[in-house]
């Protein structure tokens, strides 16, 4: 039998109806292809597909690059039946090479990658156009004729790149084993899962010292500081007299009372200008809180005399 050249072969299934003439060319016309380098679109009896020969063998690879590989063909009737697109006579094969920086040159590609087979075309592959974003992606496409398995990765130059293809795509790029992707690779689960621990280990950590170090936190050994009402009004007092230290003593009964008289104003406008206008409840609730304060962060510094 003579040598099929630059033909695409359009398989059906076997319970699929033979195509007509008519819906042949509807299929052929729709198809991502320039009709005027198309040679020859013709049907064999014995196999069920479709074959169509190009006047070139870079048309045909054209045809093989931008049509989908499982296609949709429509009958005439309204019914529909999915065909398989592949090379006719060779098994052409498409590998796509990931991880490569675009200054490694396509012949080192030819040159790395003929060793396992037959290079027909290299190309590089660009970002789909619905994005309107005409720049590469950095990923190379071979259409190559397999002859032995390729492995899931290779040096090109002193660059590293994954290969992926129909025959290795249930190769892992990670441990090499099969029967899995670098995504669900049980050792990369098994080395994220300490640093995983580690960090969560780390925040519990920060966030006991945070607690720590205020009052509403204030804690011996996972115990709660109680401070009773009577330690409390200890607090208020020692307050009090922090503040009856800040007031300079005036020299006469006369002077004292407008002294007095003098703080009391300029303090209530200062609560007014700076909004705490503040009812004698308020006031004695804020101080209340002042005093736990003062001795729970003395606490701190000596045992607590009360654990619960």
């Amino acid at each position: 039998m003579c040598e099929v050249k630059n033909t695409i072969k359009f398989s059906f299934s076997h319970c699929d109806a033979k195509p007509n003439i008519g819906e042949i060319v509807n299929f052929a016309k729709a198809l991502d292809a320039n009709p005027a380098e198309m040679e020859a679109v013709y049907r064999i009896g014995e196999e069920r597909g479709v074959f169509m020969k190009f006047k070139s063998e870079e048309a045909m690879l054209h045809s093989l690059t931008f049509n989908s590989e499982d296609l949709i063909f429509h009958y005439a009737n309204g019914t529909t039946a999915k065909v398989r697109m592949s090379h006719a006579g060779e098994f052409i094969q498409y590998v796509r090479v990931y991880d490569l920086p675009p200054e490694v040159p396509d012949n080192e590609l030819d040159k790395v990658l003929g060793k396992y087979g037959k290079i027909k075309r290299i190309i590089r592959e660009k970002f789909p156009t619905d994005l309107c974003f005409e720049v590469y992606t950095g990923i190379r496409g071979v259409y190559m004729d397999v002859k032995k398995e390729i492995p899931t990765s290779l040096h090109f130059f002193n660059g590293k790149g994954n290969i992926f293809y129909d025959g290795n795509k249930d190769k892992c790029f990670l441990c090499k084993a099969d029967g899995h992707r670098k995504l669900s690779c049980p050792k990369r689960k098994a080395r994220k899962e300490p640093e995983k621990q580690l960090k969560e280990k780390g925040k519990q950590s920060e966030r006991k010292q945070n607690s720590s170090s205020t009052y509403a936190g204030v804690v011996v050994e996972g115990a709660s500081l109680v401070i009773s009402d009577q330690e409390t009004d200890m607090g208020l007092e020692m307050l009090n007299e922090d503040n009856e230290m800040d007031v300079t003593t005036p020299t006469t009964d006369e002077s004292s009372g407008e002294h007095a008289m003098g703080n009391d104003v300029q303090k209530q406008q200062q609560r007014s200008r700076f909004g705490f206008n503040e009812n004698e409840e308020q006031i004695r609730e804020r101080k209340k809180l002042r005093a736990r304060e003062k001795i729970a962060l003395s606490s701190l510094r000596s045992p607590p005399r009360k654990i619960i």
